[in-house]
């Protein structure tokens, strides 16, 4: 299940983006590695699986302590959710798409969970500038638009993952990564992919006839949300062409 956690203060707010900051840099040094070190696909089959139930470990005691700490009136830890993310993405450095397909779903639900929290996070840093001062105002909607950024950077990512489990995987489909994909579209604000994405879930024979029927219904909202989607762009793509139409000099 993922984890919405309103976080409650602005100070807390302050603490979370501090310690993503932090995160960031750390992520950033990681990637420079000895010289030496070898590729994770060029390990043995043994050798894979050893590493990859480790970061199978690492990754549930980390969603564990986040999702303990959840509650926290102090606010919740982010690194311990940034910890899952990363660790499922070094799954995916060690397993390729066809040999373990299902490390891809798994990594893109852990990118869901991470764009849940920003989301989150966006919700409270405008619940915040609602009551600011006029003088605050500024800085809290710069706050808010590079943490909706990363919210959507996150989702977008995650439907790429999912792309590629649904690509490699032989077996049957879990229906769960149609679901994910709806839910990103719906946050990314994709009528057209929420769309297909919920065919896909009706297709799948996993929902009860009463669910069948709310999807039917949901089916022709996201049309009709495409729709004036695509009535909109066009609107301001036509105001774009009339402002570059040079006028017509008169006779």
């Amino acid at each position: 299940m993922r984890i919405l956690v309103p976080l409650r203060t602005t100070s807390t707010a302050a603490r979370v983006e501090a310690a993503l900051l932090h995160l960031c840099l750390v992520a950033l040094l990681s990637t420079f590695g000895c010289e030496g070190t070898p590729n994770p696909r060029d390990l043995d089959a043994e050798q894979k699986a050893k590493l990859v139930t480790k970061l199978q470990k690492e990754a549930q005691k980390c969603l564990d302590d986040f999702q303990r700490k959840a509650g926290d009136v102090n606010g919740v830890d982010v690194a311990d959710l940034l910890c899952y993310r990363d660790r499922m993405r070094e799954i995916t450095e060690v397993m390729g798409p066809s040999e373990y397909p299902n490390g891809y779903a798994n990594y893109a639900d852990a990118l869901t969970r991470v764009g849940l929290y920003y989301d989150t996070l966006v919700q409270a840093l405008q619940n915040e500038l609602e009551k600011a001062p006029p003088a605050e105002a500024p800085a809290l909607k710069v706050r808010i638009q590079k943490n909706r950024e990363e919210a959507l950077r996150h989702f977008r990512m995650s439907n790429n993952q999912l792309s590629i489990y649904l690509q490699n995987q032989t077996g049957p489909i879990d229906p769960r990564a149609y679901q994910g994909a709806l839910g990103n579209c719906v946050k990314l604000e994709d009528w057209q992919g929420a769309k297909e994405n919920l065919m896909n879930l009706i297709a799948s024979g996993s929902l009860t006839e009463a669910s069948k029927a709310e999807a039917k219904e949901l089916l022709k909202e996201y049309e009709e949300r495409r729709r004036r989607k695509d009535e909109e762009e066009l609107e301001r793509e036509l105001g774009r062409e009339k402002d570059r139409t040079p006028p017509v000099p008169a006779n």
